[in-house]
Order: structure tokens, then sequence, then C-alpha cells
């Protein structure tokens, strides 16, 4: 599995989405824009979450990704030296 594919299986789960939101206050995946707020954002290629993006792969890197190679690297080293 690698950084791309956990990001995507974490974007599938609503509910830490939904807690990424609340504890950084972003609105990722969230879009309660009138009808002509998207249609202005899309004309000068504005995304309101860009912003919220970036902070969920550095969310994603901290508190997903480097726990869990972390956890790969020990599972490797007891396999290899028994420790």
């Amino acid at each position: 599995m690698n950084f791309l594919d956990v990001v995507r299986y974490c974007l599938d789960n609503e509910e830490l989405v939904e807690q990424f939101n609340r504890l950084n206050k972003n609105k990722l995946g969230v879009d309660n824009r009138s009808a002509i707020a998207k249609m202005i954002d899309e004309a000068c290629e504005y995304d309101p979450n860009d912003e919220a993006m970036t902070d969920f792969l550095n969310f994603v890197y901290v508190a997903v990704w480097q726990p869990m190679k972390s956890q790969e690297l020990k599972r490797e080293r007891k396999f290899i030296y028994g420790v």
C-alpha cells in the first residue's frame, strides 16, 4: 500500500474526514455554496477544498502513514531478527 492508496482509503472514511474537519476547522467534502457561487468559483478555477486537502494530506502523513510504516518496520525487524 502506498501513500496515495492510504489517502484514498482515509478520504473514503466519512468519520475520519468528519473528525479531521472538526479538529482542524476545515470543510473538506462539505459544499454548501450557492449555485451562483459554485459557477463563479468554477469559472475562476477556485476550489475551496484545495487548502483543506493540503491540510488533510499532512494529517494523513503524520497521523496514519508514519505510524503505519513504523509498525511495518517493527514487524520486519521482529521477523528478521526475532526481536
